[in-house]
């Protein structure tokens, strides 16, 4: 089963996609690792890996 979900906090993605798909275990997100939940992405690569 197959269910699209999103942070409504955070940025709304911006184009014809979704912020996150749930299938089974799994969770395919759409170019939002590093933000956090209030869609603030931190500046400084390293931190970024460190969020995702």
């Amino acid at each position: 089963m197959q269910r699209i979900t999103a942070a409504l906090a955070g940025p709304q993605p911006v184009g014809p996609y979704s912020q996150a798909v749930v299938t089974g275990h799994l969770v395919f997100t759409a170019g939002q690792i590093p933000a956090n939940p209030h869609g603030q992405i931190p500046a400084d690569f390293s931190d970024q890996v460190r969020q995702t």
